[in-house]
């Protein structure tokens, strides 16, 4: 393989734009490993959910668990290797630190699991049965480690000085690595994340240049635009949780601790409100057309008002949150299948409406696990890596992110 070097920039306008330097080479390896992750992931899933106890239930449970998000990394590394400028080495950690993690994870979700049943029944704890805390260690410092090399790429240039950058790269791994680690934990979640990859692949194919918008914000001002709206978002989710987490303490014992989170909980949703409208800024920036806006207008009403009804109607005893959850993450699936539509434009027709259905429907259940249902939790990590790269992720920067760059079919 011929010798590759991103152009000069930063990483995160390099990955913005760089899918355009990526071959069949890369595709059809990593559209297998996310084909395999997702056969695995949703074997584990079942298993994991209606299998009962039987040695082979726990088998596949434990492999397709261990090996689904691990496929899915490796999927994810071979499409991004090059637009990232990650060498054999950084790729091998990321890899391996992954594999190293989610196998760590699994045995110790098993561990804590034999260490329950063995105190349920009086039993002495066995060997593997206290070995659960070493497990988790051992599965967050590799998931910290195998997010080190990504984070060192995305965060290179931007006229950060050397000092700051690493000590950023340092926070983000040791806050990345875990919090996909602990996405993983749920037996629902690897199918999810090797769906998304595969959509990756999809995605990743030549097409034809993508039409631009008529008019260009300035990047400067587009650029200020954006991490305002970021910093808005993260500093209102940090408010309401802080708020929340302070009135839980304050009434502990009391009913106040409990309804304090569910509140603060339902009021975090309202942080994908700035999110939303900084996202369409950027899809506007890129490609003609209004699919984004009105995609962002439907998600954003309901956004505001499940979140209004989460308040007016909190129970801790009823349903009702669950279901209004859910309708978020729905209405965040709209916006991205409206802001993939948009940016599909160069594609047929059939292709496009696929890319789309497609996109909306894996990023409405990724938003369901990882935002709606944590109560806006995932938002602060999508507000502060949007905060940090927002400038970054302009048009017209250098080399990739120009369409004009983008190959023809």
């Amino acid at each position: 393989m011929s010798s590759w070097r991103p152009t000069r920039g930063s990483g995160f306008g390099c990955l913005a734009g760089g899918m355009s330097t990526l071959d069949s080479a890369h595709r059809a390896p990593a559209g297998v490993a996310a084909g395999i992750a997702l056969l695995l992931g949703v074997a584990s899933a079942v298993a994991s959910l209606t299998g009962g106890f039987s040695p082979a239930t726990i088998a596949v449970a434990a492999v397709g668990g261990a090996l689904s998000p691990a496929l899915a990394v490796w999927a994810l590394a071979l499409l991004y290797r090059r637009p990232l400028g990650l060498g054999r080495a950084s790729t091998a950690v990321v890899v391996g630190g992954s594999l190293l993690a989610f196998v760590a994870l699994t045995l110790g979700r098993f561990s804590f699991s034999v260490g329950m049943e063995e105190g349920d029944r009086g039993e002495a704890r066995s060997v593997f049965g206290g070995l659960t805390a070493q497990f988790f260690l051992v599965a967050l410092l590799a998931a910290v480690v195998a997010a080190l090399p990504v984070a060192r790429r995305l965060l290179r240039g931007g006229g950060l000085p050397t000092g700051l950058r690493w000590i950023l790269v340092a926070v983000t791994a040791c806050a990345a690595g875990p919090t996909v680690l602990l996405t993983m934990i749920t037996p629902q979640t690897p199918p999810l994340a090797a769906a998304a990859a595969l959509l990756l692949v999809a995605l990743a194919g030549p097409r034809a240049p993508v039409a631009a918008p008529a008019r260009h914000a300035r990047p400067r001002a587009l650029a200020k635009r954006v991490r305002l709206l970021a910093l808005g978002s993260l500093l209102f989710g940090i408010v309401v949780w802080g708020g929340g987490l302070a009135a839980s303490i304050i009434g502990e014992g009391t009913p106040v601790a409990t309804s304090a989170f569910g509140y603060a909980a339902a009021t975090a949703q309202l942080a994908a409100v700035p999110l939303v409208i900084a996202g369409t800024l950027l899809v506007a920036a890129r490609a003609a057309g209004g699919a984004a806006r009105g995609g962002a207008v439907v998600a954003i009403v309901v956004v505001a008002t499940a979140s209004a009804l989460m308040v007016a109607l909190y129970d801790p005893a009823s349903d009702g949150y669950v279901l209004l959850a859910i309708v978020i993450a729905l209405g965040a699936g709209c916006w991205i299948g409206a802001a993939a539509w948009q940016l599909g434009g160069s594609r047929r027709a059939a292709d496009r409406a696929v890319v789309t259905v497609a996109a909306g429907a894996v990023g409405a259940l990724l938003y369901l696990a990882t935002c709606s249902f944590p109560g806006g939790l995932g938002l602060l990590a999508v507000s502060g890596c949007l905060l940090l790269g927002g400038r970054m992720l302009m048009p017209g920067r250098a080399g990739p992110l120009s369409p004009a760059t983008l190959p023809a079919s």
